[in-house]
């Protein structure tokens, strides 16, 4: 009896046993299923690995308007016209410029010749401002010291002379008139005479009353007058020669200034024009690879600007310079670009085979390898992974822009395992 209820005990322990065993591997499995997934997908998008970016860079032309240009998407060759501009406004520009140069050109030669002129001007502009300075030095010294004196003594004379006239006449005058009554002559005679000697002293009065006035205005305002003319004018030709003497290097100086102004406003003119006449090259825009045209500029396989790009594009639409409008995009090779997140970091490395699908064809599956991941995250915890596509399985249908879904198989920890077995 006791050795039936061991065994029936013994029977039950090991089946319990049994239970546990098969609970703890089913976890195991689940949480290595959970740990390691037999398969890796990531979104990615196509691009190309050749591309070529148009833009314009003028050197002058300052309004860069479309004539006409290729469709968004055509299939182009290299060297073929895809983008054709209006040259109406170059065109009036180059003339400008043209004119502008003829002008400087005129300019330039005028300025060599002012500045011969000035050179030679110098010297002579010294010389002469030099000699009028000693002329007006010259004339006051001799208006000082000799012809002021001797004015000023004729002018005394003059007086004097009218005073000495005026007195013989009343001298004679008075004479006259003891004469007359003194002799027997008729009085009417006597009369005559004396009337006329006094008429020659009222003239010689008004003659002396005359010189009288005028040796004042001489004295005391011409003579002054005369001599601070002088003054002024020896001390203007003392300026004139300081300042010529002075300024003739500057103003040389500036002449010389002036013509390297107009050499290099000249040399600007020319160099304008060839600018201008080298930007009709711009023209007509060619492909410079085969590919496929696509509007805009593409950032990791994403296309920017178009709805931008296709109003730059239309008949009269202005281009911006120095903006890329067009990207030329090769068919071969193809390339994926993928968002890796840093979680998966370990499980990814170059070299790595997988297969891509494309969303637009899930029934295609195109063998893809990894070319090279990104050091650094792009963001936070996303770094960047570039796959390039077999060109062997390549589908006509495959464009860049298109996204499709990565798989890339890993093996789970029950694989190992049975392998270690």
């Amino acid at each position: 009896m006791i050795h039936g209820n061991r065994l029936i005990l013994g029977t039950v322990l090991m089946f319990a046993a049994g239970l546990t065993t098969a609970a703890d591997e089913n976890a195991a499995k689940k949480e290595a299923a959970k740990e390691s997934p037999t398969k890796l997908e990531i979104k990615g998008t196509f691009e190309a690995g050749k591309t070529a970016e148009i833009s314009l860079s003028p050197k002058a032309w300052t309004t860069c308007i479309t004539s006409k240009a290729v469709r968004h998407g055509a299939i182009v060759k290299r060297g073929q016209p895809i983008v054709w501009l209006d040259t109406e406004k170059l065109e009036e520009q180059i003339k400008t410029a043209e004119n502008a140069l003829a002008l400087s050109t005129l300019a330039l030669k005028q300025s060599e010749l002012d500045l011969q002129i000035a050179q030679s001007r110098q010297p002579l502009d010294l010389n002469v401002a030099k000699k009028a300075k000693a002329t007006t030095d010259e004339s006051l010294s001799y208006f000082l010291t000799t012809e002021l004196p001797r004015l000023k003594a004729t002018t005394k004379r003059i007086l004097d002379s009218a005073k000495f006239r005026l007195e013989y006449a009343q001298e004679e005058f008075d004479q006259l008139e003891k004469m007359y009554k003194a002799d027997d002559l008729t009085e009417e005679t006597e009369e005559l005479i004396l009337k006329q000697a006094r008429r020659a002293i009222d003239a010689r009065k008004f003659s002396l009353d005359s010189v009288t006035i005028s040796t004042r205005r001489k004295l005391n305002h011409d003579l002054p007058k005369q001599q601070a003319g002088l003054v002024d004018a020896a001390k203007s030709g003392g300026l004139d020669y300081h300042h010529t003497r002075a300024t003739a290097p500057l103003t040389l100086a500036k002449k010389k200034l002036e013509h390297e102004k107009t050499a290099q406003d000249r040399k600007k003119a020319a160099e304008k024009l060839g600018k201008l006449k080298k930007d009709r090259q711009l023209a007509i825009i060619k492909a410079p690879i085969d590919g496929i045209v696509y509007y805009g500029r593409a950032s990791r396989g994403k296309w920017s600007d178009k709805t931008k790009v296709d109003s730059q594009l239309r008949p009269g639409g202005t281009v911006t310079p120095k903006q890329v409008f067009i990207t030329i995009v090769s068919q071969q090779p193809l390339m994926v670009r993928v968002n890796l997140e840093e979680k998966n970091l370990h499980r990814i490395r170059p070299g790595m085979a997988g297969v891509a699908t494309p969303i637009g064809f899930p029934g295609k599956h195109l063998d893809v390898n990894v070319v090279r991941i990104s050091r650094i995250p792009i963001a936070a915890g996303v770094f960047d992974c570039l796959l390039r596509v077999k060109p062997s399985v390549r589908p006509s249908a495959i464009r860049p822009g298109m996204t499709c879904t990565v798989t890339f198989p890993t093996k789970s920890k029950k694989s190992k395992a049975k392998g270690n077995k």
